[in-house]
């Protein structure tokens, strides 16, 4: 799988600023639009992780993992919600999941700029 964004430990984070980051990071975006649901973003993730579990076990040895979704509405009222089927797929990953909540007119990838 190709990341979406990442960085090394000890590259600049921006040319504009001498700080480097601590660790390395892989990051992979869902590619569905973000008119679509939670749930449709976590079975496209998990359909794409689930045969990799093995290796997600190895990695896990030396690395951090986890799941970071970022969640906003239009209104600042909202939610979602996972069928137990999802959760279920979800838990047997064993991965951590950040849900992270945005007020509404700020992005998950416009707050995010601390990746």
């Amino acid at each position: 799988m190709e990341a979406t964004k990442t960085h090394l430990k000890g590259e600049l984070r921006s040319p504009r600023n001498r700080a480097t980051w601590s660790t390395f990071m892989w990051s992979l975006n869902s590619p569905l639009s973000e008119q679509r649901g939670m749930a449709d973003h976590m079975q496209y993730f998990l359909d794409l992780l689930e045969p990799k579990m093995r290796a997600l076990e190895r990695l896990a040895t030396d690395c951090k993992i986890d799941l970071f979704c970022g969640f906003s509405s239009g209104s600042g009222q909202g939610g979602f919600v996972l069928d137990p089927l999802t959760l279920s797929r979800l838990a047997a990953l064993k991965i951590p999941i950040t849900f992270d909540l945005y007020p509404p007119g700020l992005s998950a990838e416009a707050a995010g700029d601390g990746w």
